[in-house]
C-alpha cells in the first residue's frame, strides 16, 4: 500500500497550484527540489550535465533555505540546519522512491514530477 505521506508529496508538488497553497516559501521550494530529484533521476536518466545542472540549482535553494531559516531563527545554527534538512530531504525522497517502486515511472504523477524535475533544472534564480 502507498504511504500516505509519499502520497501526499506527490500530489503536493505534482499541481502546482497546491504546491503554491501549500507553501511557496523557500522552504517548501527545497522539498519539492528534493522530491523532483529522485523522480528526475529515477525516471528521466538525465545526462551528467543535466544532472550537475540541477544539483548546482538545488544547492542555491538549499543555501537561500539556511540564510532564510537563519533570518527567522537567530539561535539555529548552520550546523544544526544542515542537520535537519539532511534529514528532512532523506524522509522525503525514501518516501517518493517506495512511491516509485509501488506505482512506476508512467504514474501520472510521477511524469508530472519529472517534468519538474526539467522545470527546476532550467529555473533562472535570483542573484
Amino acid at each position: 500500500m502507498l504511504n500516505r505521506f509519499a502520497a501526499a508529496c506527490m500530489l503536493a508538488i505534482a499541481a502546482p497550484a497546491q504546491a503554491q497553497a501549500q507553501d511557496s516559501s523557500v522552504f517548501g521550494l527545497y522539498d519539492h527540489f528534493a522530491i523532483a530529484q529522485v523522480v528526475g533521476e529515477a525516471c528521466t536518466g538525465p545526462s551528467v550535465d543535466e544532472a550537475t545542472a540541477f544539483m548546482a540549482k538545488f544547492e542555491a535553494v538549499g543555501e537561500i533555505a539556511e540564510l532564510e531559516a537563519i533570518a527567522q531563527n537567530p539561535d539555529l545554527t548552520v550546523q544544526s540546519f544542515k542537520q535537519f534538512s539532511a534529514r528532512r530531504r532523506q524522509s522525503l525522497q525514501a518516501s517518493v522512491t517506495q512511491f516509485l517502486a509501488a506505482e512506476g515511472c508512467n504514474h501520472a504523477d510521477a511524469q508530472a514530477l519529472a517534468a519538474k524535475y526539467e522545470e527546476f533544472r532550467e529555473m533562472k534564480l535570483p542573484e
